[in-house]
């Protein structure tokens, strides 16, 4: 945390972006209610949008005094809901929708998602189609830092 000390001074919001379509506001939670920096995000989140827009902002709380701040778990993403795609017409069809760990920001909304935070088996996710009822649907999950998009028709 570079700026942190600047922060706690100023009182102003730490704003920085990545190459991958990420705004990110980091705020020290003593100086910002964690509540605050959800709704300063959610601020940002409506202003990036149209010709401006970025696929996230995240609210990156911290903790900590000068020399020792540390990132706190109450990050929040705020995404761009996708377009209809896919997974919609997948949706639409009666098929299931399963992301696994970070990979279930990508859905959103857009289809009923399941999030595994366990570490997934085809087990596993075979055994929640047919809890829900369903043979057939879609598996996103991490290899490697890849996404992977599995279909699982039920035959093993």
């Amino acid at each position: 945390m570079q700026l942190g000390d600047e922060h706690i001074k100023t009182g102003y919001p730490i704003v920085y972006t990545s190459a991958d379509s990420v705004f990110q506001i980091a705020m020290h939670e003593d100086i910002f209610p964690i509540e605050k920096q959800y709704e300063i995000c959610e601020t940002a989140r409506k202003m990036l949008t149209g010709d401006l827009a970025v696929g996230r902002v995240i609210a990156r709380p911290f903790e900590g005094n000068s020399g020792n701040y540390t990132r706190t778990s109450r990050r929040k993403d705020f995404a761009l809901l996708p377009p209809d795609n896919v997974l919609t017409a997948l949706q639409n069809e009666g098929k299931e929708v399963v992301g696994i760990e970070r990979y279930s920001i990508f859905l959103l909304e857009k289809v009923s998602v399941k999030v595994l935070k366990q570490k997934p088996t085809w087990k596993a996710f075979l055994l929640l189609l047919t809890a829900s009822g369903r043979e057939k649907g879609i598996l996103f999950l991490p290899i490697l830092l890849t996404l992977i998009c599995c279909t699982v028709t039920g035959e093993m």
